[in-house]
């Protein structure tokens, strides 16, 4: 499963602390590639009848490059961080969050490091848990908020749970599951005979908002930047090495997403949901969705455990009471849900965090750190280069963000008239005022 900031301290720091420990070089490949293979690429097929087949085909590989190359920038940046002197502590660099603070300074990049790092786990997971209400809703016909509403008592507790290597199995599951899902999807798509939208016209010209929910979806789905930092650490002696996994992830994984998105979004036409999943109506596909919801339930407590570690570091004490730890993560582990409760729309929070959250840590900071941590040395050129890179990356985060969460205001208005509209349908019939009515 995707988990945007998949990062595990407990199993990261115990391999940087024991090199006879540390993954060989195929670990470290497996683990990027499933950084870029996960939950996002289910709402990539609607991103792309959203901009058109051919608009799609050429914004995924721009996406693609952009983001492989600014994966390399923090494999480089880690480099330097570790071996120049930089980082002030004795300790070395294992986490994105100790990069860009090191990198930035104690102010500006620990401000935001943390700030980014709670808003992005927050929302994940909030987006997690409206994927599980959908599917599970549809399977069962039942509201998707009540789904949401059940699972979170479960989904603190194991919040509470200290060592996540206890649901690292599920992780390998999901992505198992994953990969049958996708296979499934274009199978139903391609031979089923249940009905389609209509087919996509062949020329389409996208829209600045669809160009912004197809960027911030793309960067949701290209999110492995959190994990660099880690893998290369535990490469040990081979981490340059990891331009060979950029490579593979380049010539492999960006045209594979492209043409998977494509040949979905053309299967299912104009009749594409935001979840790829809810176009599945056969038994199989009732079953791939309660499987697919379960990885994803079980990988909610590994994605917030990054969030629920920063608040331990900065509020609580280490002999602190243990009932204080499992406060904060009940807490947030609230909060997430209380976001999905309250914006139950997986295609609005994926686009919303992959433009802002994902903007920031793939477009932004990794020229800028890069920029801190080597640019003394660099060529003028590669200053330049890396500073346009930089201002290039910041307007493109800001104006995607901007307009992702301006069309969602735009359209709440529309939807509440929708709504009004069907309370006085079900009512006109039987003439007068219901309570349906002045409810509506």
């Amino acid at each position: 499963m995707e988990a945007v900031s998949r990062m595990e301290p407990l199993l990261q720091h115990q391999a940087a602390a024991d090199p006879e420990r540390l993954p060989t070089f195929t670990p470290a490949l497996v683990n990027m590639f499933k950084a870029v293979f996960g939950t996002g690429l289910l709402a990539m097929p609607y991103a792309c009848v959203q901009v058109g087949l051919t608009s799609a085909l050429i914004l995924t590989g721009v996406v693609g490059v952009w983001c492989v190359y600014t994966m390399v920038l923090i494999a480089e940046s880690v480099r330097l961080a570790n071996a120049s002197g930089y980082n002030t502590k004795a300790e070395r660099v294992t986490t994105f969050g100790e990069l860009v603070t090191v990198a930035l300074g104690p102010t500006l990049g620990a401000v935001l490091g943390t700030a980014n790092l709670m808003m992005h786990q927050l929302l994940v997971c909030a987006a997690y848990l409206v994927f599980v209400g959908d599917n599970v809703a549809q399977v069962f016909g039942v509201e998707a908020v009540s789904v949401i509403i059940v699972v979170t008592p479960p989904y603190a507790l194991l919040c509470c749970l200290r060592d996540m290597r206890l649901l690292g199995p599920t992780s390998a599951a999901g992505t198992a599951i994953l990969f049958v899902v996708l296979v499934a999807v274009l199978w139903d798509g391609y031979s089923s005979g249940y009905a389609r939208g209509p087919p996509l016209p062949r020329h389409t010209v996208p829209s600045v908002s669809s160009l912004a929910s197809f960027l911030g979806v793309g960067l949701f789905t290209f999110a492995g930047h959190t994990e660099v930092v880690p893998v290369v650490c535990s490469m040990g002696a081979d981490a340059p090495r990891f331009r060979v996994i950029a490579a593979a992830l380049l010539f492999f994984g960006v045209p594979a997403i492209g043409l998977f998105s494509v040949a979905a979004a053309a299967a299912f036409g104009l009749g594409t949901p935001q979840n790829i999943m809810l176009a599945l109506h056969s038994e199989q596909g009732s079953l791939l969705k309660l499987l697919i919801s379960l990885a994803a339930f079980f990988s909610l407590p590994v994605k917030m455990f990054p969030a629920v570690a920063t608040v331990e570091r900065l509020v609580l004490q280490p002999d602190g009471p243990a009932w204080l730890r499992t406060l904060v993560c009940v807490g947030l582990a609230a909060s997430s849900a209380m976001l999905a409760i309250t914006l139950p729309d997986f295609g609005f929070m994926v686009a919303c965090i992959g433009a802002f959250c994902n903007g920031l840590m793939s477009f932004v900071l990794p020229p800028a750190m890069i920029l801190a941590l080597g640019g003394a040395e660099a060529s003028s050129a590669s200053r330049a280069a890396h500073v346009l890179l930089f201002v290039l990356g910041a307007l493109v985060t800001v104006a995607a963000t901007v307009k992702v969460v301006a069309e969602k205001l735009a359209a709440e208005p529309a939807a509440m008239a929708g709504a009004r509209a069907a309370g006085r349908a079900l009512v006109e019939p039987w003439g007068g005022q219901s309570d349906a009515e002045i409810i509506f």
